[in-house]
Order: C-alpha cells, then structure tokens, then sequence
C-alpha cells in the first residue's frame, strides 16, 4: 500500500470520530469554556473543524 493510500484511509478514519464527537455537543453547551482559561466549547469545535480542513 502506497503512503499517499495509507494516509487518506487514516484521515478518512479520524474524519468519521472527529464527527461523531463532535455531533455529541450539545448546543447548549457551546458556551461552556471547560477550564476558566479556555475557550468555550464552541470556539474550541471551530477550531478542530478548521484543524481538520
């Protein structure tokens, strides 16, 4: 198997949990930060969003 094969199996992989993570959130939640230093929820989904595009 070629690397460039191995390498979108993976992604395609971590692109099926990354969104059924992500569809766990609930909406009320997005304003929570999960630490008094973070981010909220929603800033830090966008973020992982925008990581994975």
């Amino acid at each position: 198997m070629s690397i460039k094969k191995s390498y979108l199996i993976e992604l395609n992989h971590e692109t099926k949990n990354t969104r059924c993570i992500l569809d766990q959130i609930p909406d009320e939640k997005l304003d929570w930060p999960p630490h008094e230093k973070s981010i909220s929820l929603g800033e830090l989904t966008a973020h992982v969003v925008e990581l994975h595009g």
